[in-house]
Order: structure tokens, then sequence, then C-alpha cells
């Protein structure tokens, strides 16, 4: 007995073709067979299946073993779809919403929506998870249409059947266009800091910076003295704001003073990654020194209890 289906697709379907040959174990342990003939239509990529099974058995029926078979097939159609559709799917979207990119651009936003539909954040157990769900939900979108039809056209299927994964897509290139765009306005923000620091005058050569507990700093010139009261409040009364945070300050006092050199003090200089230290870096570079220790920093140091 037979039971013939086609599976056409715009995008190359060997692999797909690959996995058919290498999966049904349980049929083909029960007698079945499974052939599968390449044909070109056109754009279309098309593939017959053909399952073979025995007759009515003991323990199972005839549609028992093309219900297993569909069944199957859908499974391997999702994951077909997930590892081969997906980052087509993303190609398209990203053209239909976001033209006239540059091609560094595209590629970078491809790139990081692709990181998205795969990953959720770091976890990887928690990515795999997200990855089974949306696979089971292709999957039984796929069965449904099998159930019903022995002709899949994979094109149409996904674009009509598949909305909410399509939505998943489009949600993660948003994403991933306006992370872009976030870090292209970073570094444009960077780039005139810098520029800003190198063209004017240095006010004191030398600034020491040593944050202190609850988001607070400390900083000193070459010769130990104190910056903080006369550069941070004549920073606060020249923004003429209250809505700003420590952060902000410790910034704007750093570019007002447009040092040459800017010594990070505290646990061997491994100071906090917070926004404000990496825009330190960022804008000062060559320009930054770390401190392997002296004498401020084992002070630091002992007040914490980490010596």
């Amino acid at each position: 007995m037979t039971y013939r289906m086609r599976i056409a697709s715009s995008i190359a379907i060997n692999s797909l073709e690959r996995e058919l040959h290498h999966n049904f174990n349980w049929l083909k342990e029960r007698g079945c067979s499974i052939e599968t003939r390449y044909e070109q239509q056109d754009r279309y990529h098309c593939l017959l299946v053909t399952l073979h099974y025995p007759r009515k058995g003991v323990l199972f029926r005839e549609e028992d073993f093309v219900y297993i078979f569909k069944y199957q097939l859908a499974e391997i159609v999702a994951e077909h779809i997930i590892s081969l559709w997906e980052e087509e799917l993303v190609k398209r979207r990203l053209d239909k919403t976001y033209r006239g990119l540059l091609p560094e651009e595209r590629s970078l936003i491809l790139e990081k929506a692709l990181s998205f539909m795969r990953c959720c954040d770091d976890s990887e157990s928690l990515s795999l998870l997200m990855r089974f769900g949306r696979k089971s939900r292709i999957a039984h979108r796929v069965l449904d249409h099998l159930l019903e039809h022995d002709m899949l056209i994979l094109d149409g299927f996904v674009s009509f059947y598949l909305r909410d994964y399509l939505k998943e897509i489009q949600f993660a290139v948003d994403l991933a266009w306006e992370e872009v765009n976030n870090e292209k306005e970073y570094n444009e923000f960077v780039k005139l800091l810098r520029y800003f620091v190198d063209s004017q005058p240095s006010r004191v050569l030398e600034v020491n910076l040593m944050m202190t507990g609850a988001g607070g700093f400390s900083m000193w010139d070459e010769s130990g003295n104190s910056l903080d009261e006369t550069y941070v409040r004549g920073c606060l009364e020249e923004i003429f704001t209250d809505d700003i945070s420590t952060d902000d300050v410790l910034v704007s006092v750093l570019i007002t003073l447009a040092p040459r050199r800017v010594v990070l003090h505290g646990s061997s200089g491994n100071l906090p990654c917070n926004e404000s230290i990496k825009i330190i870096k960022k804008v000062f570079k060559e320009k930054i020194v770390t401190c392997t220790g002296c004498d401020r920093c084992r002070e630091s140091l002992i007040k914490k209890g980490d010596v």
C-alpha cells in the first residue's frame, strides 16, 4: 500500500530530503519504507514523498501508519523551517521594513535579529525551551495541514498559517534595528565628547578617580588635591537641573576638566562596569591609566573588608 504527498518550496529542499531518509525509524522497523523524488517546477523545488506501508496488521490499521507518517513528517518540516527558513524570513522582513540600509548595517541587524530568535538572554536552557516551544507550535500547524491535504507549499504555508511566527520574526528585526540604531547614536555621542575633550585646553594634568559606595566617587589631581568640591559644584551650577544622575555628573566633570591622563583606582583598577565608566574609557581611551596598587587603593580595600 502507498501514500503520496508533495512538498514544494522556493528555497532549496535538499536538506529536507536528507532528513526524510534519516528518520521514520519506527515505521521502518514495522515494514514501511520512504521514497523521495526531486522535481523542479518553475521557481519551486518539489519533493514527491511516497510512504510504502503493509496492509492491516495485528496492532495497526493502514490509517495508523499514514497518521504516524504525517505526525513525524510535521516534526521534520518544523525543524526544517526553523533551521533553514528562519534566516531567509528574517532577511525578507528586514528588506521589507527597513529599506535603504547600508550593507554593514543590514548585516549587523540580520545577525542580531537571528541571535534574538535563537537565544533568550544568556540562559542556554531557556533558549532551548523557547526554541522547542516554537518548533512544537509550528509542527502542530503543519500536522493540521497534512491531515487535510496531500500538498504542502512551504511559501504559502509560512505566509498564511504561521503568522504568529512571522510576528516573532518582525519583533526580533525591530528590536535588532533599534539596538543597532541606539549603538550608532551612542558612538556618535562618544565621538562628539572625544572631539570636545581634544579641542579644549586641559584644566588639570591628571585626574585620579575612585568609585565609592552607593554610586559615589572621589577625585584628586596629580598632587593629591581633592577635585570633588570645586569642580562638582561648578559642574552642577552650569547644568542648571536637578534631574541629573551621579554618572552624568562624573562624566560632565571629566569632560570639563579634559585631563591629559585619567587614573582609575580601586581593586587593581577593577571599577564597576557602569555606564559612566564605559563612556569615560571610550572618550579618554589612550589617556586611561589603571592603578596597580597605591595607598588609597589599599585603604579602600581595608574599608571594604577585602583584605
